[in-house]
């Protein structure tokens, strides 16, 4: 790449159908390494770089020079290009507006064994759609003990689910000492989805629990050839996509709403849990997002509860309150038959 290069800056027109680009909004400007550091890359890497305006997002098409590699499974480097695929990758360097880097990321594949694979970059880890330097911010923050997931995604233009993924995925909580004396135990005080039975892990000394299991019962699965329980099946199929991960939270986060809420929080908690799904990387969840928002009256009257004299109110939620009310005059009605 010659050193005066340009950085080209677009605006798409407004009250265009199209996606092209207005020749009259095109400026240009000369770069360096400094700008292009803050996307992890150097000039000699860049073959074209572009910035666009979209929907109050800032966009930047990146494609890099071709790299001399080989093939990931044989070493040859007896290898074709073939095709490309836009990668959209967040990239949350700026206060103002939410940043996307749509990568023209090459597909390899190799004329001696056939694999494909992937061009390598230098601005995300691999199977990522977060970019590493926003990745390093994220996980900068959260070393505060005052923030939350919530307020670090709020930040940086993610949703708390991503946040809490990149917590996971990066941060190595060392184990806990095993305990003096262990007791093992099955207990039916609660049930599991898995059955009627919890597996319970406690310190004999000091009573505390150290775990609690949805089964101890493992079964061998012919597929994966080992012997395994429905717990263990369910994380093996949740590490498959990384979108499946998150939308699964998204489930737990919907869940855990309807369970801890009362009349007073209901309104500021799905206020929150519209503004995740509506941040999700996983388009049907910011599909939902506008269902909650469309039915959030009706979702908070689920919080109110029914009062019928001074002396008699039915402390429950409105659906149960009215399934009861419903058997009481069925049975009021066959008492007069």
């Amino acid at each position: 790449m010659p050193k005066d290069k340009n950085l080209i800056i677009s605006n798409k027109n407004a009250g265009s159908s199209s996606n092209a680009v207005s020749d009259s909004t095109v400026k240009a400007f000369s770069f360096n390494d400094d700008v292009l550091k803050l996307f992890n890359i150097r000039e000699t890497q860049v073959e074209e770089f572009k910035i666009s305006s979209e929907k109050d997002e800032l966009h930047v098409q990146i494609t890099l020079n071709r790299d001399d590699c080989s093939c990931p499974m044989c070493r040859s480097k007896e290898i074709k290009v073939k095709g490309y695929k836009i990668k959209k990758v967040r990239h949350s360097v700026l206060a103002h507006a939410p940043c996307i880097i749509d990568y023209k990321q090459r597909r390899y594949e190799c004329k001696n064994c056939g694999n494909t694979f992937n061009e390598e970059n230098s601005f995300t880890f691999p199977g990522e759609k977060v970019s590493v330097t926003t990745v390093f911010l994220v996980l900068k923050d959260l070393r505060d003990p005052n923030e939350t997931f919530t307020s670090v995604a709020t930040r940086y233009f993610l949703s708390p689910t991503t946040v809490q993924r990149i917590f996971d995925a990066h941060v190595n909580i060392p184990r806990r000492k095993l305990t003096s004396y262990l007791i093992m135990d099955e207990n039916s005080s609660f049930h599991s989805s898995q059955g009627d039975y919890i597996y319970v892990l406690m310190d004999f000394e000091t009573l505390a629990i150290i775990d609690i299991l949805p089964s101890r019962k493992k079964k061998y699965n012919k597929v994966f050839k080992q012997y395994l329980n429905y717990f263990d099946i369910y994380y093996m199929i949740l590490d498959i996509d990384d979108e499946l991960i998150e939308a699964v939270a998204l489930q737990e986060c919907l869940y855990a709403f309807f369970r801890k809420n009362d009349l007073k929080t209901a309104a500021k908690a799905l206020k929150e849990l519209i503004a995740n799904f509506h941040t999700s990387q996983v388009k049907e969840m910011n599909d939902f997002a506008n269902t909650l928002a469309n039915w959030k009256q009706e979702i908070l009257n689920y919080f109110y509860t029914v009062q019928t004299g001074e002396d008699f109110i039915i402390d429950d939620y409105l659906n149960n309150a009215e399934t009861e009310l419903i058997k009481n005059f069925i049975a009021e009605i066959s008492r007069k038959r």
